[in-house]
């Protein structure tokens, strides 16, 4: 079901011509939802358990074309298929904004070779290496050494903003 979640969280807003001015890396946008934490490392309370990890996070502003939208989805399936059963993988999260047409992701990793693993997949390699065409303005990918308090949205805002890369 989280996975389910990964795909439906994401925007999918043709309709929506976003404000640039209000859609920025380093603020959550005004209609920003975020999921709850899944995975192994997550406790029943809903939160990461205590420890010392990697944090990663994403952000991308989604291109208002619908087949660049479906191209998006059919990638997010593919990644969706692989995350959860990831060596060192403790967590993770994904949020949007409809607003903005964008989305955010967080994921949280033992080590930084767990998360390079996972980066390395067929299907984050494939998501890759179409980010410019399902993009319109703004990406960024980070990392950062960090605990479970420093693994949220709004830590990452100042980690993405040094990370703008379109």
């Amino acid at each position: 079901m989280r996975l389910i979640l990964l795909l439906t969280m994401l925007p999918l807003a043709c309709a929506v011509v976003p404000d640039e001015s209000k859609c920025k890396i380093d603020s959550l946008e005004a209609d920003f939802v975020a999921a709850d934490w899944s995975g192994p490392g997550v406790d029943d309370s809903g939160n990461l358990k205590v420890g010392s990890y990697v944090v990663a996070a994403t952000y991308i502003s989604l291109s208002l074309d619908d087949q660049k939208q479906k191209t998006f989805r059919s990638l997010m399936a593919g990644i969706n298929g692989v995350l959860g059963s990831q060596p060192g993988l403790v967590g993770w999260r994904v949020g949007s904004s409809d607003s903005c047409v964008a989305g955010r992701t967080i994921s949280v990793w033992q080590d930084e070779a767990s998360m390079y693993k996972f980066v390395a997949t067929t299907a984050h390699a494939a998501a890759m290496s179409q980010a410019s065409t399902i993009t319109r303005t703004k990406t960024a990918t980070t990392h950062w050494n960090g605990d479970e308090k420093s693994a949220s949205f709004e830590a990452a805002l100042p980690y993405l903003q040094k990370k703008i890369q379109k």
